[in-house]
């Protein structure tokens, strides 16, 4: 697997890991070990998204940071 698809991996694969996390803490919000997981898949995710964001420009327009003009279009879309 080369490092572009071991990146999209590790963010779908934390991803999920909040999402799932995030509709148990909606019923169980004093759970600590749940928290820590959250915590834990967060940070995972969003070292990933820094990491492909600079290697290969953003997956999404909210991850655009460039604020003088608008870099989006300039990189191919993740799905290309």
């Amino acid at each position: 697997m080369d490092e572009k698809n071991r990146l999209l991996e590790q963010i779908r694969l934390s991803s999920f890991g909040i999402n799932e996390l995030n509709l148990y803490l909606n019923t169980h919000p004093e759970d600590q070990t749940a928290l820590a997981h959250y915590r834990h898949y967060k940070s995972m995710r969003d070292q990933a998204m820094k990491e492909y964001t600079v290697k290969y420009g953003p997956l999404t327009p909210y991850d655009s940071a460039d604020t003088a003009s608008w870099t989006w279009v300039d990189t191919p879309w993740p799905w290309q």
